[in-house]
């Protein structure tokens, strides 16, 4: 009975949250499926999303979408981009290629090529009809740090379908970006700042998704911003949404709501092993500065620090540590 409470609540905040994003005109990217609770609230909201929302660009959620459509449901199309975890883990993977100079972070930069090697855009990824189909997460360790290294790092040999690509630099074939940390107004100067010319500067397709309110969605188009990505704001938490005296719900609160430990999950990588033998560094995950919380001490002015809560005292420090040695702090 507690997790049916929690799907009707969960749909009502759907419905409100899509008729917002219909009102706000932006497409919509819905993040599913890694924060939602169970495959009974995925189909409801993605058939709910699938009809209801006017610019709908997909879902995250592939099982929901298969299982809807295997019974002619109309479904919203499997649509993703980066996540964090690629960063992540490629930078424990490869440390050595960040540690070559302090604010570089060249292995998410190598996450970004395999993204282009092994997936879309094949062919040419600057022509403008197929440019959105390569867009960047760059705020893991920072986006300063991230456009200043892919601005510096130049496409290697690839294979045939990706010979257009050969020795470009890596930051001219990004045609999307996607803001999830930090101001927004600051990632929208800096990213078009970057660009290297200004026909990618114009076409630069900017996703939001750090929605937690409708003022959020006005201020993401005033800023030129084309779509919003998000997951909890089309239901899967209560606390973005407020309750009838206008004030959101605190997590703790929710969950004695619907009598649940936890209705809802965030996945994140918090060790990476290479033929059985741990990493030596730790995958961290920054974000970048909020000026809200600067005041709450977060590290090297990131506003999304995370990792594996779980390690010793000595390790944490370390990745402290790290962290803060890793990102620029000004500059281009």
């Amino acid at each position: 009975l507690a997790y049916a409470q929690w799907v009707a609540r969960a749909l009502c905040r759907c419905v409100r949250a899509v008729e917002s994003a219909n009102e706000s005109g932006l497409a919509v990217a819905l993040f599913a499926g890694r924060r939602s609770g169970g495959l009974a609230w995925l189909l409801l909201q993605n058939a709910y999303c699938a009809s209801a929302l006017a610019r709908p660009l997909g879902s995250a959620s592939a099982l929901a979408a298969q299982t809807l459509r295997e019974r002619r449901v109309a479904a919203m199309a499997p649509f993703g981009t980066h996540a964090h975890e690629l960063s992540m883990v490629l930078g424990a993977c490869y440390p050595e290629l960040d540690e070559l100079a302090s604010g570089t972070v060249a292995s998410h930069c190598l996450g970004h090529t395999l993204y282009l090697a092994l997936g879309p855009p094949a062919g040419d990824a600057t022509r403008p009809e197929r440019a959105r189909l390569l867009p960047m997460l760059p705020d893991t360790l920072g986006t300063r740090a991230f456009l200043r290294t892919a601005a510096m790092l130049r496409v290697p040999p690839l294979d045939a379908l990706h010979a257009a690509h050969h020795g470009r630099p890596l930051l001219e074939l990004f045609g999307g970006a996607r803001h999830d940390s930090g101001s927004a107004a600051e990632f929208a100067a800096l990213v078009r700042e970057a660009c290297v010319s200004a026909e990618q500067r114009d076409a630069m397709l900017l996703m939001e998704s750090e929605v937690a309110s409708e003022a959020e969605l006005a201020r993401a188009r005033s800023l030129g911003y084309a779509s919003i990505g998000a997951g909890g704001f089309f239901g899967d938490s209560e606390g973005k949404w407020p309750d009838s005296s206008g004030a959101a719900r605190h997590p703790t609160e929710v969950a004695e709501l619907v009598g649940l430990a936890d209705a809802s999950m965030a996945v994140k990588p918090v060790a990476v092993y290479t033929r059985g033998v741990r990493t030596r560094v730790h995958p961290i995950k920054l974000g970048d500065p909020s000026a809200e919380r600067s005041a709450a001490g977060e590290v090297a002015g990131g506003s999304k620090f995370q990792l594996d809560t779980a390690l010793s005292t000595e390790a944490r420090a370390e990745c402290r540590a790290r962290a803060e040695w890793l990102p620029p702090r000004a500059g281009p």
